[in-house]
């Protein structure tokens, strides 16, 4: 058997496949494949398994996604990106607006909203006092326990 014989069964084989093959089963075979191996296990943890809002999903994955393109475990954005500005003749402007935004974001999602939830974590227990009955119901919805959260505060401002 000569190599021009061999490379031409190879090639005729590869075409056949290529065409036999259609396009519904090479889909069938990738959502079997992304369903049995997901390729964001790390965004599909963050996700929860009870029914939300899309704007409570929101605000779950974007700090989610924000932290893990940021942090040193996930995509370390800051050593792999070069993130600053130039001019014309390749002078160092400095840092880009993107880099700055996104930094300046970072520190709000990982320092300054934590320490707004233990605030609002101790300022629980005055707004338990008035409402006892329907805390369950403001820490399940979001939007329930905002709009509580304000009247609760105009009823205190309005007794005081």
């Amino acid at each position: 058997m000569n190599l021009q014989n061999l490379q031409f069964k190879y090639w005729l084989f590869k075409d056949t496949i290529r065409y036999m093959v259609p396009y519904r089963m090479s889909n069938f075979f990738y959502k079997l494949d992304t369903f049995l191996f997901p390729r964001q296990k790390w965004l599909t943890k963050q996700i929860p398994t009870d029914w939300r809002d899309k704007d409570s999903l929101i605000e779950i994955l974007l700090p989610a996604i924000l932290k893990h393109y940021v942090e040193k475990d996930g995509e370390n954005c800051f050593e792999v990106i070069n993130f600053n500005d130039y001019d014309d003749n390749n002078n160092l402007i400095g840092e880009s607006k993107f880099g700055v935004e996104l930094k300046l974001h970072y520190k709000i999602v990982t320092e300054v909203i934590p320490g707004l939830q233990k605030q609002l974590e101790k300022e629980w227990d005055s707004i338990k006092i008035c409402f006892p009955f329907f805390i369950p119901i403001i820490k399940t919805n979001i939007f329930i326990g905002r709009c509580f959260c304000y009247f609760s505060i105009l009823y205190i401002l309005k007794e005081k």
